[in-house]
Parts: structure tokens; C-alpha cells; sequence
């Protein structure tokens, strides 16, 4: 009986190769990807992306596999488009506002008040996807990020103005390119350091306050010094999936498809975990003794409107022209909403 089958065997690889086809069982053709992370892994701000990536090992089994190679840890937070760009790692998770200076289209992700979804319809991915490929060698899929929004968080605490407003003039904050219409409006002296640098800083007195996003804060220890957060809200993420594009042109349709279907379905996924998340990380917060302080009346608004005016503006000097930014602008943003208003907030 062995005999029999093992001649079976033979017989049905010899078939094969006469039609052309690898006997290879199917799953030896799975490919497997490396993804970096642009903060640390465990941080929850990448949940949605750790659950994508189990998701697609689970759908895309035997055709995509994707291993996580770690954060800053594994490739410097600066370092990690390069390695996209030439094909060290596959797959990058994480902020789209590290990367404004390579493909400064992506500060429209920051600008914007629609939902990743919205975006995606109005046209948003199409766009930074051409130029990712343009600039940088890469494949643009998705948009994890329009569910979170952004905070400023102090120290000590913040002086209010007449107006309802706040006075942050000569504090000194963390921050990166994306805040810095506001952060300029404001009188803030903005340092720009990276999310694992951020703890010591404020050990340090380097800084006195954070802008940062509504997740992560608790997990990351910065409330043992913060111990204000202001709103409203001013800003929504750009937290994007991208990969090498000489990678992704190597996939066959199947591999394809099932990769590009799995991440963007995960787009809504992300959108909801975010808006819940929201809450959550509120009652940690207060619970570790941090207090909101809420903008009122005009001052709200100018605070608001300081963001806005000066984002869009901002972008000019990425080197993009004032028809380049006027045609993001009409795809991201939705002029019917008062700023600081986005889509399922």
C-alpha cells in the first residue's frame, strides 16, 4: 500500500509538471513580511494594527504572513521610512507626521476632520498612495489614525485668558512639524523629541507640557508629571500602513488581495477601537490625579481656528504650492464643519 501511494506521488508530480505547474504544496509559496513600528509595539496606540496583522496571518494564511520586528528599538523612529524605501523592512506602521518632510502631502492627514473612511471615498488614499510611490518607494494602504484626536497636557497649571482662552507663552512642549501652527500661535517653544524620549524629558524639566494624542499617555508613565489636560480637541491622527513597493509588486493578485482587502476593512475597525479608547484613557487619567481644563467661549474658538488657519498655511513650506495644498485641502477637509468638529466625535 506505501508503495502504491509513493508512486501516486510521483505520478501526480510528473502530471504537474507537465501542465506547467509546481507541485509545491500551496503553502510553501507564503510570504512572509517584516513590519516595524514607529513607537514602542505594546503602546495601545497600535492596537488596531497589532490586531490587523493577526488578522491578515489568520485570513491571508498560506499566502501572507506578517512578523512584527519590533519599534524604535529595532530601527531608529527616523531611520524607519528609509528602511522602507530600500526594502529592509516590508511593512511600516505608525505616524504619518515623522515622514512630512519626505512626502509632505501626509500633514493633509492632520488637517483633516473626515473619518479615514470619508477620506478613502473623497479620493484621500488614492492621492497618498501616488505619492508614496513618487517619493519614497512605497505602497500606501491605509489610514489608522482618524480616530483619535489630540491633547496638550502640562505640568503645572495652565493660565486661562480673559476670552476663555489659554496662555502658554514661553512653556516649553513637546511636539513635532504637525503642531506647529498652533504651537506658534500660542507662543509655545516647541521641542521636537520622539515618544520613547518624551518620559525623561519631562524628568528632566526639558519640557513642560506634551502634545500628544488621547491614547497611550497612562501606559507611557508621563502622568506621574502631567497633571493637566486641556481641550477641546485640536487635531485627529495620521497613524498609516505602508509598504515597500518593490515587495508589494512581487505579490501575486491573490496575495494582493487578500493583503490590501484585510487592512482596509481594519480601517473601521481602528476608527471605532479609537473613539471608545477615548474614554477610556479619560478615566485613567483622571484617576491618576490629572485635571481637565476646558477652553470656553471665544478663546475656544480662536484656539481652534489658530490650528487651522495656520496647518493648511504651514504646508506651503513643505515645498508644496498653494494649488497643491488647495487641492488636499478639498479632498481632507469638509468646510461645513466648525473646526475642532470631525466626523463621529
Amino acid at each position: 500500500m506505501k508503495t502504491k501511494i509513493l508512486l501516486g506521488g510521483v505520478a501526480a508530480a510528473a502530471f504537474a509538471v507537465a501542465l506547467g505547474s509546481s507541485p509545491t504544496p500551496a503553502h510553501a509559496q507564503e510570504v512572509t513580511l517584516q513590519t516595524i513600528f514607529s513607537i514602542p509595539v505594546e503602546l495601545i496606540i497600535n492596537a488596531p494594527s497589532r490586531e490587523m496583522i493577526k488578522e491578515v496571518n489568520n485570513v491571508c494564511k498560506g499566502k501572507i504572513k506578517i512578523e512584527i520586528k519590533g519599534g524604535p528599538e529595532a530601527i531608529p523612529t527616523n531611520q524607519q521610512m528609509s528602511a522602507i524605501k530600500r526594502g529592509v523592512v516590508d511593512f511600516y506602521a505608525g505616524a504619518a507626521g515623522y515622514y512630512q518632510g519626505q512626502v509632505p502631502e501626509l500633514e493633509a492627514l492632520y488637517g483633516s476632520n473626515k473619518t479615514s473612511a470619508e477620506q478613502r471615498r473623497d479620493g484621500g488614499a488614492a492621492m497618498l498612495d501616488k505619492f508614496f510611490q513618487e517619493r519614497v518607494n512605497a505602497r500606501y494602504f491605509a489610514e489608522y489614525g482618524s480616530g483619535y484626536k489630540f491633547l496638550l497636557m502640562t505640568k503645572e497649571k495652565p493660565k486661562l485668558t480673559a476670552d476663555g482662552g489659554v496662555d502658554l507663552k514661553g512653556v516649553s512642549m513637546r511636539g513635532t512639524a504637525s503642531y506647529k501652527a498652533l504651537y506658534e500661535a500660542l507662543g509655545i517653544n516647541m521641542v521636537s523629541i520622539f515618544q520613547p524620549e518624551i518620559f525623561s524629558a519631562l524628568e528632566r524639566g526639558m519640557i513642560q507640557g506634551v502634545g500628544w494624542v488621547n491614547n497611550s499617555i497612562v501606559d507611557s508613565g508621563w502622568t506621574k508629571f502631567v497633571k493637566y489636560r486641556i481641550h477641546p480637541y485640536f487635531m485627529q491622527g495620521g497613524n498609516i500602513i505602508v509598504m515597500n513597493l518593490d515587495k508589494w509588486k512581487s505579490l501575486n493578485a491573490e496575495q494582493q488581495k487578500c493583503l490590501e482587502d484585510t487592512i482596509v476593512k481594519n480601517e473601521a475597525v481602528a476608527q471605532k477601537f479609537f473613539e471608545e479608547e477615548a474614554g477610556r484613557e479619560a478615566a485613567r487619567m483622571k484617576a491618576e490625579g490629572v485635571e481637565t481644563v476646558t477652553l470656553t467661549g471665544e478663546g475656544s474658538k480662536k484656539f481652534l481656528q489658530a490650528f487651522q488657519d495656520g496647518h493648511w498655511k504651514n504646508m506651503e513650506k513643505l515645498g508644496l504650492s498653494p494649488d497643491q495644498v488647495q487641492a488636499l485641502h478639498k479632498v481632507f477637509f469638509d468646510s461645513a464643519r466648525a473646526p475642532g468638529v470631525f466626523s463621529g466625535s
